[in-house]
């Protein structure tokens, strides 16, 4: 949530907004048109663009989606979601899901073990 001050005064015509900081200290990047959430995944991005062209049908990638939602529930109960960078179609029919991370944190590790649970699907941290 931005942060806003006002300055004093009924008369103040000044507002300035504070951005928060990512905790990760992320840098937001720009590749081929789209706002990556940082320069890690957009290099990402940028390397299964070159995967389309492999010419090997094993690495050849012929689908990327990106933010793939996956909502943890049990009994009725939200427990928590899962938002997964990049769903990969590759040309033999494999699929598979890739987030790319700086650092493996303690609550992906868990995410990512509900994913198999839930799911079935193992979640690469690249």
């Amino acid at each position: 949530m931005a942060k806003i001050a006002f300055g004093q005064g009924v008369a103040a015509s000044r507002v300035v907004v504070k951005q928060r900081h990512n905790k990760y200290n992320a840098i937001k990047t720009m590749y081929n048109g789209q706002l990556y959430d940082s320069k890690h995944e957009a290099a990402y991005a940028q390397y299964l663009d070159t995967m389309r062209k492999a010419s090997d049908p094993k690495n050849r990638v012929t689908n990327i989606e990106r933010q793939v939602k996956f909502s943890f529930d049990h009994n009725g109960f939200h427990i928590c979601s899962l938002i997964v960078d990049f769903k990969i179609t590759y040309a033999d029919g494999r699929v598979e899901y890739h987030d790319p991370k700086g650092k493996e944190t303690r609550e992906a590790s868990i995410k990512r073990k509900l994913a198999k649970a839930f799911y079935g699907i193992d979640v690469k941290f690249v």
